[in-house]
């Protein structure tokens, strides 16, 4: 069985160190930032939802998600960035789950979870 460790923290609290220096050691860091940013990369179920879901104006000429853009559109209103959340989350979290699974099939003891939000989102109960 795989011991998941989660690893959480807010901005400057050195949480991207500890990262660095545990996956230094060799430990497996599956970070959950990355992640959310892979979800969204061309030719994903994610882009294309974001793109359903807030337009056209949210993909770059190059067919990548203009972030500004899109952080515009959510901080303007508390359901729009509920509405992201809403797609963008549980994609998140099959993907974390995809890698967790893989980790335990190759029985790796320990890896650790990277979450900014891991008690807001609810992902303390993976650990």
């Amino acid at each position: 069985m795989t011991l998941v460790i989660g690893l959480t923290g807010g901005i400057a609290t050195g949480k991207s160190t500890v990262a660095k220096l545990l996956h230094q050691a060799g430990w497996p860091v599956i970070d959950a930032d990355q992640v959310a940013r892979e979800v969204v990369e061309p030719g994903t179920v994610g882009l294309a939802k974001l793109q359903q879901a807030f337009g056209t104006q949210i993909i770059t000429a190059g067919g990548t998600l203009d972030r500004a853009k899109l952080s515009q559109i959510i901080f303007q209103a508390a359901e729009q960035r509920q509405r992201l959340n809403t797609i963008l989350h549980p994609l998140i979290e099959q993907a974390v789950d995809q890698q967790l699974s893989q980790f335990q099939r190759l029985q790796t003891p320990v890896v650790v979870l990277d979450v900014p939000l891991l008690y807001e989102s609810g992902w303390d109960k993976k650990m």
